[in-house]
């Protein structure tokens, strides 16, 4: 069986895509491999709505990386140890071809990436990268489910509080 030393985690920054951090963090069988926390900024097409902006304009997209690393940097602070090998990642353009591309260059065994899992109306509607990243990925994608990610770690740091001590 082939051992995973680089991981990819996708995130756009919101709770729901930092359940899999929380979802690393807490299983041992991924302790050893080499993290890269990924951050897609989108293309200036999604921006479309705003039309006095000049996309263009470098500056912008600049500004927006800056803000992505420093976003990526504190994420790694507050939910990794800093004996983990984490490494931040900023790229530009549609989110589910740049985690694709991004796993590709990276050289990555497996992509974990959290789903909002939104059904009917509104998946059809917004779309879901996470489907498209399973669709397309040549490389193995393991997805979370934020909220029963959650719940388990909680239900089992909650028994581990009230398990009686080994005599």
């Amino acid at each position: 069986m082939k051992t995973i030393q680089k991981i990819l985690i996708p995130t756009d920054f919101s709770a729901f895509s930092l359940a899999a951090t929380s979802f690393l963090t807490s299983m041992p069988m991924f302790g050893d491999a080499e993290l890269f926390l990924l951050h897609v900024i989108d293309d200036p097409v999604v921006m479309a709505p705003y039309p006095n902006v000049d996309y263009n304009a470098e500056t912008i997209f600049r500004d927006s990386e800056e803000r992505a690393r420093k976003e990526l940097e504190l994420c790694i602070r507050e939910n990794f140890t800093a004996a983990r090998r984490v490494t931040p990642v900023v790229r530009r353009g549609d989110a589910a071809r740049e985690i694709i591309a991004c796993a590709s260059a990276q050289h990555v065994d497996l992509i974990v990436i959290a789903t909002h899992g939104r059904t009917g109306l509104a998946h059809m509607l917004l779309g879901s990268v996470a489907e498209k990243v399973v669709r397309s990925s040549h490389v193995p994608v393991l997805t979370i489910k934020p909220e029963e990610v959650l719940d388990a770690i909680t239900a089992r740091e909650v028994g581990e509080e009230h398990a009686e001590p080994a005599s």
